[in-house]
């Protein structure tokens, strides 16, 4: 198994704080080519392997609790809750461990050429899907082809610039890059769930294709969903699943749908459930803690939760006046003390403190000062023209009242406390703020898909790459239904310094970039940046063992290495 120490393993985390240059990440890539004879293909039971381990006792069913699920299509998903079951399903090139190393799942290595421009891609053999068809190069090749012509999701930005795609063998994939990329291989080996071609490509519409009966590759299969209630799903004990180098010891994963996390919590508490992935809401933290049953991980996020503005469609947040007196009447240590209860850390722009060779300390915090974005207010003529104590637009703007819709999900504890904060100081402004609470999946569809929001609260899983994060969230060219850029910002010099950092091969002109673009966007405020969480991930440590603990909430204790180790305690 890959270690830190090991070539095989490429250290996103030192890479991301400055401490490896990016061509020796590309060393390092092709370090993983070269190692990639000690990770044999996927072993079969009785190999060598299998005789090697003292496996823990098998069998069992660990049941997790979530909220919905919407759609189990991989191409269209992108909710946190349904990537627990897809990540089960479908498998990655690369995966992460412990400390956020990349290391080799689906693939086997891959390495780049000196001018960045051909990255070659060696397909680990043996891995074969749900209904016997061996997974080779060409779904990969298909996968990134069928997301590019179709843009799915935000994940077509990360192939904006392959050229093509080449598959010499069966087992050997060859990208062409118009020009190179830093960070490709990090996105495109991490974030592209691999499907199956012939499952895939003759449906005629793929798009609103549900997926009811996936047909996947990895350490569990489908067995059945009842919506609103349950999906369950069967181990693979077909053969061993690199990294982790031995198949799952469960025989049954079960995902019990709750209609909200308080109900959730409850379940888990009476034992109807072993583990809460997504992580307990802040309230209910010391109370689990309290009970000798239950193990609570507090587990820091890579990524960050917002208030995105539609700036493309609602004209009032077009101006960047507006946005900025907004700004202003956030108050993020009410937030943080109040409602995160400690649980999290303040943020200045969409780069998090936490990448500290990365974010620019320079770059200060609007403050909240209800007094000064009045005054902002005032100055870009928003004022109250007809005496009825509201602010009026522009007569250039229609003259009307001005009111937003905050938009949040409805069956997040965090969000209904803070939207009610948030409309209290906003009106203080003299703007009507009307809350608009919706299911998440329902209000997933009509941000990202129809961008019919003005003010959105929101969050992101894992943001460990910041040229790409400025790229795919706030680059214009990204501004497409159902992808990462729903806001619509179109400012041409920062396009521009988005477009050359994220191209940018040399680590410390890329990190400068990211600092200038920090700036600009504290100036533009294209959204505010909240706050990053820490997540409180619980299970129950008298009935089951062995979770593995990976970055964030996306991954938790809920990523497939996790599942394929955990198993009952004895005794």
């Amino acid at each position: 198994m890959a270690t830190p120490s090991d070539p095989r393993s490429i250290n996103l985390q030192a890479l991301i704080r400055g401490k490896i240059d990016r061509r020796d990440f590309m060393r390092l890539a092709a370090g993983v080519g070269a190692g990639a004879g000690l990770l044999a293909t996927c072993e079969r039971p009785g190999s060598a392997l299998a005789a090697r381990q003292s496996a823990p006792t098998a069998g069992g069913v660990l049941q997790l609790g979530i909220t919905d699920i919407a759609t189990l299509n991989p191409f269209v998903s992108n909710t946190v809750v349904e990537n627990y079951v897809l990540m089960m399903l479908y498998p990655t090139l690369a995966t992460l461990d412990e400390a956020s190393n990349r290391v080799p799942y689906l693939s086997e290595g891959w390495e780049t050429s000196p001018d960045g421009l051909t990255h070659t891609i060696k397909i680990r053999q043996g891995f074969l899907w749900d209904d016997g068809q061996p997974l080779t190069a060409r779904d990969v090749k298909f996968t990134a082809d069928f997301e590019k012509a179709n843009k799915f999701s935000w994940k077509a930005g990360i192939v904006d610039a392959v050229a093509s795609m080449e598959t010499p063998d069966d087992y050997t994939v060859v990208v062409k890059m118009s020009e190179p990329v830093g960070t490709f291989l990090l996105d495109f080996t991490f974030w592209y769930r691999i499907m199956p071609q012939h499952i895939w490509e003759p449906l005629p519409d793929p798009k609103t294709f549900a997926n009811e009966q996936p047909v996947g590759a990895g350490p569990f299969k489908f067995a059945r969903w009842e919506k609103a209630q349950f999906i369950e799903l069967d181990a693979r004990k077909d053969y061993s699943f690199p990294p982790t180098e031995h198949p799952p010891y469960l025989d049954k994963l079960v995902y019990r749908i709750y209609p909200d996390i308080n109900t959730l919590v409850l379940a888990f508490q009476n034992g109807d459930i072993g583990a809460v992935p997504s992580g307990l809401p802040v309230d209910s933290v010391d109370a689990v803690k309290a009970s000798p049953e239950f193990a609570v991980i507090r587990n820091p996020s890579t990524g960050y939760n917002h208030i995105s503005y539609n700036v493309a469609g609602n004209p009032y947040l077009a101006d960047v006046k507006v946005r900025q007196a907004l700004a202003r009447g956030v108050d993020k240590e009410t937030i943080l003390g109040f409602l995160l209860k400690g649980y999290g850390g303040a943020m200045t722009t969409i780069t998090s403190p936490v990448l500290t060779e990365w974010y620019n300390p320079e770059v200060a915090d609007w403050p909240f000062d209800l007094d000064a974005a009045n005054k902002l207010l005032d100055e870009a003529g928003y004022t109250d023209t007809d005496g009825n104590g509201k602010r009026n637009a522009p007569a250039d703007r229609g003259g009307a009242d001005v009111a937003f819709r905050l938009s949040y999900a409805s069956n997040d504890p965090t969000y209904q406390k803070l939207a009610p904060i948030l409309k209290e100081n906003w009106e203080k402004l003299g703007i009507t703020i009307n809350l608009d609470a919706q299911e998440s999946n329902a209000l997933y569809q009509r941000v990202r898909f129809d961008h019919d929001f003005d003010l959105w609260i929101s969050g992101w899983g894992i943001t460990d790459n910041p040229p790409f994060n400025y790229y795919n969230f706030l680059h214009s060219s990204q501004y497409t239904p159902g992808s990462n850029n729903f806001i619509g910002l179109k400012d041409q010099a920062f396009d521009d310094l988005i477009l050359a950092t994220y191209r940018e091969p040399d680590l410390e002109k890329a990190k400068e970039g990211v600092k200038q673009l920090q700036m600009m966007e504290h100036e533009l405020v294209p959204l505010i940046a909240l706050y990053y969480p820490e997540f409180n991930l619980a299970y129950n440590r008298q009935r089951w063992e062995g979770f593995q603990v990976l970055p964030g909430s996306l991954l938790g204790i809920a990523s497939w290495q996790s599942m394929v180790n955990v198993h009952q305690r004895e005794g």
